[in-house]
């Protein structure tokens, strides 16, 4: 009967001994965190999509004459290729077109 008391009472030191060890690696690992599904980074093919969006809802009818002529020639370079091919000088010249609507909308 001793004897017995003896095991159960070095099984229970050993498992005291588990759960204290754990603790101390669980307090020393630092915590891991996700980073939110709806986060500011979106990538190129996302972007790219709502810049083609936007450029292809600009009115023309609004326009000076010179800049409809522009966007109508760089939106079907656009229509014939894809956002990628335009240059940045394009890229730039659309967003200020979609900027300038913005402003005179508002």
């Amino acid at each position: 009967m001793t004897f017995r008391l003896v095991l159960l009472g070095l099984n229970l030191l050993v498992l005291v001994g588990i759960v204290v060890l754990y603790r101390r690696v669980k307090q020393t690992q630092p915590s891991r965190s996700m980073e939110p599904a709806n986060s500011q980074h979106e990538s190129a093919s996302v972007s790219d999509l709502d810049a083609k969006e936007s450029w292809e809802g600009l009115d023309l009818t609004k326009m000076h004459r010179v800049n409809a002529e522009e966007v109508q020639r760089v939106l079907t370079k656009l229509a014939d290729t894809s956002v990628r091919a335009l240059t940045p000088s394009e890229r730039a010249f659309l967003d200020r077109m979609v900027e300038a609507e913005r402003r005179s909308a508002g």
